[in-house]
């Protein structure tokens, strides 16, 4: 027997003749169902021409043992029946008959037997007789009942050509009159109708017609047997969806899975995944008609994070929202849209750094990258994943090495206005060797901070010379320059050579004759002098004139005016407004009281003017503190010859002692932290031991941990998430923020907004590289802002929040908090969802498994993802997991092949799909392709498309002072 299983209930077919043999299969199967399959609705599909009173008997006797049970059971023909077959039609719960069914009703026969004597024939005419008028009773009580739950019938012009006969047979019978068949059947159809509208109430009167229905004993359509009461419904009815009362976005190319293409938001939150290979119709079929719906519905999303990385999505969404953001990681405007990946508060390290807790600040950042990137080596170390036993301590070692780079630039960070003050600086700094203070310099350039400094440097020593050199054409003598004594003093013989420039240094007190043996080889002193010192004794003699021609009191007279005018005509002056109060009220100072200050302590004063805070002057585009720890690997943890000096133990070294510059760091950083960042400079005592040694190359061993450090940071101090992901800790990230020189991204106030719609699109290149971690940043940045907003969280009802990924399996993670699967599984309550569009699942394996992780938890992870997902399109594949998810969902009927089996997924047309959907369906059909209203233009985009956000300045582009000019004190 081939039963039909569905959802909500079982059909079971009953063919051939209704006897004890087939019953008894019949009862068996109804009685499987009900208490081993759990249905609460049955379908009898019966095909029969009739049978034995008896066997329908015990049927009749199991239906009301169901019903009282609670169970409904539901009658369709499939054919053309009679007897006790039609009888069993019509005491249905919901009855109904395909519309080429014929149906005769008559009374109730058994089956032929021998040697029936009068006797015998008798009884038999009496229990026949005694339950044909129970069946009658029995079907005008279920008459009256659906004649009153029967909506308004109208009149009826399908009538078949036997219903006539029967129909006019009926009249005469229970009217007594006679009619001619020549009369009009619009006549007699009145009649019928006036008969049954008097007796539809009164069950006895119903009899009535019943029996004489039977006594003609004729066949009649479905048509009649409707107006007579006898089933409820003609035609087969197809499974209807309900069609949704509340709200929805409309996808008209969704119209053959939901009435007029409604998706209920109720089902819309229960999320949308999209499966199938390039060219089944995944992305023009399924993604782009749901981003259409979804941002113009009314009331649609408040906010969407939209991945799109084959870029057919973006002139969809610029024509249907206002405010849309595009990033791309690699494109010209990369720095247009930057992300602050500490924006949650659980990330915040601004507490840690304050109060000295660098070592934790960094850890914090180095976790939170190892979350995101698919190198292994700092997810070992932060125990995020289990590392391989033989690669486990390297890993390790490499982590923990990369942590103390980066604390190491959270230290200068943190420290930068004391380590760079100049003659202010701290003794710890000024007494640093010139290696680690060069180093410094090559840090804080790329760290951003320190260009307002040299940029006032540079100004005040153009100052000085400009101010030395307007202040000597005053004091000339006979109409020359001191500058052009010098230059003709150099230009005459060797003894006028000698002469004059002792008599010039000799005039400051600063040179003494005895330097310059008069009795020695004159030409060969002067010639070594003009080939190698021509150029220092010429700026030495400049300087010596200006001290000078310096007064007694102070500053020579105009001297500091023609200063202050050239720094007040700098662009410094101008740009930073700390550095123009600052310089402004040493003017005023200067002015008011010029004995009191000499030409040193101006020079001083005017570079100090720009210290008050170094973060409030121009700061210089800059990467994130991941690339700046790679330049602390670089310049302090790679083991070179150090300096002789005494540690901050006591302890002397050799001047041929490989070891670490970060050493020297340490032993200058110290004193400007308390004990809580000892952590710190204990861990650069530790990897010093062992990269040190008195040999010409540091230890192998070090090394190769050094390389693996640079694997630790080097995802996200590439490219394109250096200059688009911060930690909230970078100067530059700072001065954004608070200048609004580029496009921050703020998922939390999107997220709470209670109108409007902002859309970003982030568009990383299919080709892999960086550009998918800064997708997978932005994903996480988004969920964290989704799961974090309290309004949501407290049942406040806010704009719903959708995420798009189109080939999600390059940015699928199984982090928690970022993880789709954690996503899915809670953010319905937050009034969010997502749609999600990938090949296959062997794709998301792949990635997964490239990411970290055992194979059991990756699949884990895949079946919570699938799992949490309501509408699922399973569009062509040919990828095994795939098809075998798609055969764990497909309704199975014993002894018949599933469907997928039948037309497999590989045979999908482009746009054709299995649709497993969020109220039970499992259904075939072809979805619509996406199509762009008129109104777009050829080229794809709308002509009233929303113009692309204008992008903000950025800072200038900073001058860029050679290394070798920032070799001593700052």
């Amino acid at each position: 027997m081939a039963i039909e299983y569905f959802r909500d209930h079982a059909v079971v077919p009953i063919a051939g003749p209704i006897d004890h043999g087939s019953i008894d299969e019949i009862i068996g199967v109804i009685r499987f169902l009900r208490e081993h399959c759990f249905y609460d609705r049955i379908c009898l599909s019966v095909s029969s021409g009739g049978g034995e009173f008896v066997a329908f008997e015990r049927l009749l006797d199991l239906i009301d043992e169901l019903r009282a049970d609670g169970v409904r059971v539901d009658t369709v023909a499939a054919g053309t029946i009679g007897g006790t077959a039609a009888h069993l039609l019509s005491l249905g719960d919901v009855r109904s008959a395909r519309r080429r069914c014929r149906l005769r009703y008559s009374p109730f026969s058994v089956s032929e037997t021998q040697d029936v004597d009068a006797y015998t024939a008798a009884g038999m005419a009496t229990v026949l007789g005694d339950f044909d008028a129970r069946m009658v009773s029995r079907l005008a009580e279920r008459g009256v009942e659906a004649a009153k739950t029967a909506k308004k019938r109208k009149k009826t012009e399908d009538f078949h050509e036997m219903d006539w006969v029967v129909i006019s047979r009926l009249l005469e019978a229970v009217d007594r009159r006679s009619e001619k068949t020549s009369e009009a059947r619009q006549a007699a159809s009145k009649r019928l109708r006036k008969l049954l509208d008097r007796s539809a109430s009164d069950a006895a009167s119903l009899a009535g017609i019943y029996r004489a229905l039977f006594a003609i004993d004729g066949t009649i359509s479905p048509a009649l047997a409707r107006e007579l009461f006898l089933i409820d419904d003609v035609g087969r009815k197809h499974r209807q969806v309900r069609k949704g009362r509340g709200p929805a976005v409309r996808v008209p190319e969704w119209s053959a899975l939901w009435p007029d293409g409604r998706v209920e938001e109720q089902y819309l939150l229960r999320h949308t995944l999209i499966l199938g290979e390039t060219g089944s119709g995944k992305t023009v079929s399924g993604v782009m008609p749901l981003v259409r719906g979804m941002l113009s519905a009314p009331g649609g999303v408040g906010c969407a994070l939209i991945v799109d990385p084959k870029r057919e999505l973006l002139g969809t969404v610029r024509d249907l929202a206002d405010d849309v953001r595009l990033i791309e990681p690699s494109g010209p405007d990369r720095r247009a849209s930057v992300l602050n990946l500490f924006s949650a508060p659980h990330w915040d390290v601004d507490e840690d750094i304050e109060a000295g807790r660098i070592a934790e600040a960094a850890r914090k950042i180095l976790v939170r990258s190892a979350e995101l990137s698919t190198g292994e080596t700092a997810a070992v170390w932060a125990g995020l994943i289990k590392g391989d036993s033989r690669h486990g301590y390297w890993d390790r070692e490499g982590g923990a090495l990369a942590a103390l780079a980066l604390a190491l630039a959270l230290a200068v960070i943190a420290r930068r206005s004391e380590i760079f003050a100049g003659a202010d600086a701290p003794p710890s700094i000024r007494d640093a060797p010139g290696s680690v203070r060069a180093a410094l310099g090559a840090f804080a350039l790329e760290a951003g901070f320190l260009e307002p400094q040299r940029e006032i440097e540079r100004i005040l020593a153009t100052a000085l010379e400009k101010a030395a050199g307007a202040h000597s054409e005053r004091e000339n003598l006979n109409g020359r320059t001191l500058q052009e004594r010098f230059d003709d003093a150099l230009d005459e013989g060797r003894e006028l050579v000698l002469k004059r420039l002792l008599e010039q240094v000799g005039q400051s007190g600063e040179a003494d004759a005895d330097e310059f043996d008069v009795d020695r080889d004159l030409t060969a002193n002067v010639f070594s002098f003009m080939s190698s010192g021509r150029n220092r004794l010429r700026q030495k003699v400049r300087e010596l004139a200006l001290n000078a021609q310096a007064d007694e009191s102070g500053l020579a007279a105009g001297w500091w005016e023609s200063l202050a005018a050239e720094i007040k005509a700098a662009e410094i002056y101008a740009d930073n407004a700390r550095f123009r109060s600052g310089f402004d009220a040493l003017d005023d100072e200067v002015r008011a009281t010029p004995e009191s200050f000499d030409r040193e302590s101006v020079a001083a004063r005017v570079r100090a003017c720009s210290l008050v805070e170094l973060e409030g002057g121009r700061v210089r585009p800059a990467p994130n503190v991941m690339a700046l720890g790679q330049l602390v690997l670089d310049h302090f943890l790679k083991p070179a010859q150090v300096e002789s000096r005494t540690d901050r133990y006591g302890n002397r070294t050799g001047t041929s002692e490989i070891g670490l510059p970060a050493s020297a760091l340490a032993e200058a950083l110290a004193p400007l932290f308390d004990d809580r960042a000892e952590p710190v400079w204990s861990e650069v005592a530790r990897w010093e031991s062992l990269a040190g040694g008195k040999r010409q190359r540091a230890p192998e061993h070090y090394t190769s941990i050094l390389a693996i450090a640079h694997q630790a940071l080097r995802d996200f101090g590439a490219s394109a998430p250096a200059w688009t992901l911060y930690f909230g800790v970078e100067p530059y990230w700072q001065w954004l923020v608070r200048e609004g020189s580029a496009d921050v991204v703020d998922f939390a106030d999107a997220v709470d907004a209670d109108e409007g719609c902002r859309v970003w699109v982030v568009q990383p290149k299919l080709g892999g590289g960086r550009e998918v971690l800064v997708a997978k940043a932005m994903k996480a940045a988004f969920f964290e802002a989704v799961l974090g907003n309290e309004a949501r969280a407290t049942g406040v009802k806010k704009p719903l929040v959708g995420y798009v990924a189109d080939e999600f399996h390059r940015f699928v993670t199984s982090g928690e908090g970022h993880g789709e699967q954690g996503f899915l599984d809670t953010c319905r309550s937050f009034r969010a969802f997502c749609a999600l569009a990938t090949q296959s699942v062997a794709s998301i394996e792949h990635t997964l498994a490239a990411s970290g992780g055992n194979a059991e938890q990756n699949r884990a992870a895949i079946s919570v993802l699938l799992n949490n997902v309501g509408t699922k399109l399973f569009f062509r594949t040919t990828d095994e997991g795939t098809i075998q998810r798609i055969r764990s969902l497909c309704p199975s009927v014993p002894d018949r092949p599933r469907v997928v089996d039948v037309r497999p997924p590989s045979t999908l047309a482009p746009g054709e799909c299995y649709a497993v959907l969020p109220d039970g369906r499992f259904e075939r059909r072809q979805l619509a392709p996406f199509r762009r209203s008129e109104s777009d233009s050829a080229t794809g985009e709308s002509d009233t498309a929303s113009p692309k956000p204008p992008v903000r300045p950025r800072p200038p582009k900073a001058t860029v002072i050679p290394l070798e000019n920032f070799q001593g004190d700052f």
